[in-house]
């Protein structure tokens, strides 16, 4: 996909964000390097594995509740 200026000042209006001068040819390269390696990331065969839900195989331990009144 090819990011142009518009596609960058409509994503900064919608961020609400203000792109000072000079920023936009930076933020331009930054999401075609962001969406080139989402690209790479497409290309690796996925099927067959699980999706990963926790990081860690850990419970999360919890105090238990108590009522006071």
């Amino acid at each position: 996909m090819k990011i142009t200026d518009e596609t960058v000042l409509k994503i900064a209006h919608l961020a609400r964000l203000e792109l000072g001068p000079g920023e936009l040819e930076e933020v331009k390269a930054d999401m075609s390097r962001i969406l080139g390696f989402m690209d790479k990331l497409n290309e690796i065969g996925t099927s067959g594995v699980d999706p990963l839900i926790y990081m860690t195989d850990g419970a999360q331990v919890l105090r238990p509740g108590t009522v006071r009144v």
